[in-house]
């Protein structure tokens, strides 16, 4: 096996604990587990997610993340 360092937040990994524990396993084999049992679900076609193959190569301003409220819906003030 491949050593791998995952970062969560607190209140996730509390409850991973929890539900690793309540199995009487280890967080490494929930963890395992929970990702096998997430790569067995086929991506559909469905899955906008997976199926969106679109990227903007337009101008975007340097604040958008940040401020992106105000440009789809108008400055809120």
């Amino acid at each position: 096996m491949q050593r791998t360092t995952l970062v969560l937040p607190p209140n996730l990994k509390a409850r991973v604990m929890a539900r690793a524990r309540a199995h009487n396993i280890s967080f490494g084999e929930f963890v395992r587990r929970s990702l096998e049992k997430s790569l067995e679900q086929p991506i559909t076609k469905d899955d906008s997610f997976w199926a969106d193959k679109g990227v903007y190569k337009g101008y975007t301003p340097a604040n958008l993340s940040q401020c992106h409220d105000d440009y789809l819906y108008g400055d809120s003030e």
